[in-house]
């Protein structure tokens, strides 16, 4: 965890309005599927309304990339993580195996419990490449004080929400 912590740099120490500039910028290339790119200027590149643009806050963009590269660390350290256990299993897969590897292993195998245990595999392979192949930031949710709301009947949370100050008037 403090690996992550500190890829992701000093979030904490944006002013609110930053914090709330990179959350808008997250959410509009989540909704998009696109990756952001860094200029020659180590400013963040992106498409918005068909058209290139480039935003004009080195901090903002150095935070979004520091938030990327955390992303790519987490997922990493999960692959790293899947192939140690699913070599323990199956020893005939290679150190950086691949999907192709694992569809040549199952047709080798006779044991149906293991042909899916390896096809769980390749589906979880399959999925941290998709996530891989795009910007990710988590949804900001910013503020000292947290409000859950829970189902009465069910106590499931229905919603959740922070609010940095202010007060609340029932």
């Amino acid at each position: 965890m403090a690996r992550y912590h500190e890829l992701l740099g000093d979030f904490m120490s944006l002013s609110r309005t930053r914090r709330n500039r990179l959350s808008d910028l997250a959410d509009m290339m989540r909704s998009t599927d696109q990756k952001a790119e860094l200029d020659e200027d180590g400013l963040l590149t992106f498409v918005r309304e068909g058209r290139r643009v480039r935003l004009n806050d080195p901090e903002v963009s150095a935070q979004y990339m520091n938030m990327q590269n955390a992303y790519k660390a987490v997922l990493g350290d999960f692959r790293a993580t899947l192939g140690s256990f699913a070599r323990k299993e199956f020893t005939d897969l290679p150190e950086n195996f691949t999907t192709d590897h694992i569809s040549a292993l199952q047709e080798t195998l006779e044991d149906d419990s293991q042909i899916e245990r390896l096809e769980n595999l390749k589906e979880r392979m399959f999925e941290l490449e998709n996530m891989a192949k795009k910007d990710f930031i988590a949804r900001m949710r910013f503020g000292n004080w947290g409000i859950t709301v829970k189902d009465r009947t069910t106590g499931e949370q229905v919603a959740f929400y922070t609010v940095e100050s202010g007060k609340y008037k029932g």
